[in-house]
């Protein structure tokens, strides 16, 4: 399962500095299936924040 679409629209439209939440369980899911969860590990961590400056910058 991937990130759904939904998601970079909502880090397009954000402004800078505002956040959103994603569970440990989801980011994993999302960006680092596999990897364990306890805790979330770091290559779920490095993808998400990779992907939400992606989208943050496409959207500036």
């Amino acid at each position: 399962m991937s990130a759904p679409e939904e998601m970079d629209v909502v880090l397009e439209k954000l402004p800078l500095r505002i956040g959103a939440y994603g569970p440990d369980d989801l980011l994993e899911d999302w960006f680092a299936p596999g990897t364990g969860m306890d805790p979330v590990s770091k290559e779920a961590l490095a993808a998400a924040k990779s992907r939400g400056l992606r989208v943050n910058t496409l959207g500036s």
